[in-house]
């Protein structure tokens, strides 16, 4: 019986030694082989030693070479040959295909916001997609799908065994960005401005950032409205930040109705200019900046199409008349944030009552906030629906003082449905 089960186990040992162990590409059940014209691709074959001798039905299409463990297959042209070869007295026959892969596309040119599919033919092989500056253009591992991610120049790659193929893609933008100086008394007001490249007509979106921040905060928000048709404007408020690029004021000299007088100069510029709908120019603010927005909308609310605010800061001066309730002692300068502040930052909002004042303002409303926001509550922008005639809030679930990329982009595109609702 011993005897039996060790024969058996020798018979099973040897027949195992005879697997073939295939390189990337080939296929063992079927001894089918796949290669590249110009390719050099290894076949191993358990036992077998550089002694065996391996030999192509085509040498013109592919030759073959003994190798340590197998044998080397250079591929010369494209067709079929039959490759065989005796390891330890069995005959082996492997069927070798050599491709002539093809990729339908050598260079893609784009805009952002379009995809483009780039495809391989001629090979049964698995084909694999990488890109090289993902950050230009990424591609669809398996589908060769590029999509656009920045403005720029790069190169996706498909990968068959050893050999890639190449496309160059280009990424290039449908908006032109302008920087304008827009006067306000004795300041200049930073403008950063994104329009349609294609000469038309077009509505537009003035944006204001919230404390210590600058027109950058919005630059998302500003291409992509302009992708859509808008000339989208973020400004940087007079004295607004630390990093403010306008001139005219020192953050010690802001206030929050000098940047409201920023903002209504803003409107007022655009409205002048040749290429504005003047029936459709939004106001939009986050946070302090919402704030500013609700009460200039108080001033434009025959001229301004709409508003769209950012968990807008409108307990804002309740809170700060918490920490100086006498208006004779606030200090000189506090230093908060990032940013030193003057006396009257605080002074002129001492007796400022927001939700009195807001709530004139009978155009559409439309309102972002996040349910976990620890500097503006929930209430607060509940409470700021309900003082306006045709107002709607959006609430984003888990989200805080400032949007995580995906609601952003849920905002986004709320925001550009609400516009385009609004004609």
């Amino acid at each position: 019986m011993k005897k039996e089960i060790c024969a058996r186990m020798g018979i099973a040992a040897t027949l195992f030694g005879l697997l073939l162990v295939p390189a990337i590409g080939t296929n063992a059940a079927t001894k089918n082989v796949y290669v590249t014209k110009g390719e050099k691709q290894t076949v191993k074959v358990k036992n077998a030693t550089k002694k065996v001798k391996w030999k192509s039905s085509k040498s013109s299409v592919v030759k073959v070479k003994r190798a340590k463990k197998g044998f080397t297959i250079q591929a010369k042209k494209m067709g079929s040959a039959t490759v065989k070869g005796k390891v330890n007295g069995k005959n082996y026959k492997f069927k070798v295909t050599v491709e002539t892969p093809k990729i339908d596309k050598k260079s893609v040119s784009l805009q952002m916001g379009e995809t483009a599919t780039v495809k391989i033919s001629g090979t049964k092989r698995k084909v694999n997609w990488v890109a090289d500056d993902v950050v230009i253009a990424g591609v669809g591992t398996k589908s060769g799908k590029i999509t656009p991610n920045a403005i720029g120049s790069t190169y996706v790659y498909a990968k068959i065994g050893k050999k890639k193929y190449k496309c160059k893609v280009t990424v290039k933008d449908t908006i032109n960005l302008n920087v304008v100086k827009i006067p306000n008394g004795k300041c200049s007001i930073y403008a950063k401005v994104y329009s349609p490249k294609e000469a038309g007509t077009y509505p537009v979106i003035i944006m204001c950032h919230g404390y210590n921040g600058i027109a950058d905060d919005f630059t998302s928000e500003t291409q992509y409205y302009a992708r859509n048709g808008y000339i989208a404007c973020a400004i940087d408020f007079c004295g607004g930040s630390a990093r403010s690029r306008s001139t005219g004021l020192k953050t010690t000299e802001m206030t929050i109705f000098t940047e409201k007088s920023d903002l209504i100069a803003t409107f007022d510029y655009f409205s002048k200019q040749d290429g504005v709908d003047k029936n459709r120019i939004f106001i939009m603010g986050g946070s302090q900046g919402g704030l500013v927005a609700s009460l200039a909308a108080e001033d434009l609310k025959d001229r301004a199409r709409g508003m769209i605010l950012y968990f807008p800061a409108l307990g804002l001066a309740d809170n700060w008349r918490r920490t100086y309730p006498d208006v004779n002692k606030i200090p000189a300068t506090v230093s908060f944030w990032g940013m030193t502040l003057g006396r009257d930052f605080f002074a002129t909002i001492h007796d400022l009552y927001p939700f009195n004042v807001i709530g004139g303002f009978e155009k559409p409303v439309y309102i972002f906030q996040g349910d976990k926001d620890n500097i503006v509550p929930l209430s607060d922008s509940k409470r700021v629906a309900q003082k306006y005639k045709n107002a709607k809030l959006k609430v984003l679930e888990g989200e805080g003082h400032g949007f995580r990329p995906a609601a952003g982009k849920i905002a986004m595109q709320e925001s550009l449905k609400f516009m385009e609702e609004n004609k």
